[in-house]
């Protein structure tokens, strides 16, 4: 059968839901998150990528943040809900954050 979040969002009509990277609507992102999910969690990990270099000379600093998180659909929910938890979060976004019209 189909299940709830998929009844409901193949009820809203496209301009209702938010337009994501790569021109996504709300639905298709959720879908994608949960097919990543389901990989991470039967152990399929991705290759990990060298973001973190080594800057010896650098100052130590403290963190304003506890998590940063990339914006976007998905991102954005996140973010929220880490800050109700009460972390402290930044989002980087691509575009101007605009909400819905």
């Amino acid at each position: 059968g189909v299940g709830l979040t998929e009844s409901l969002m193949s009820r809203l009509p496209g301009e209702a839901q938010t337009g994501g990277a790569g021109g996504q609507s709300t639905y298709e992102s959720l879908l994608m998150l949960d097919q990543a999910w389901s990989k991470l969690r039967s152990g399929e990990l991705p290759p990990p990528r060298d973001i973190v270099f080594d800057e010896p000379d650098a100052p130590p600093e403290s963190a304003e943040f506890d998590v940063v998180v990339a914006g976007g659909n998905i991102g954005i929910l996140l973010a929220t809900a880490l800050a109700l938890r009460g972390l402290r979060v930044a989002v980087l976004e691509a575009g101007q954050l605009r909400g819905r019209e």
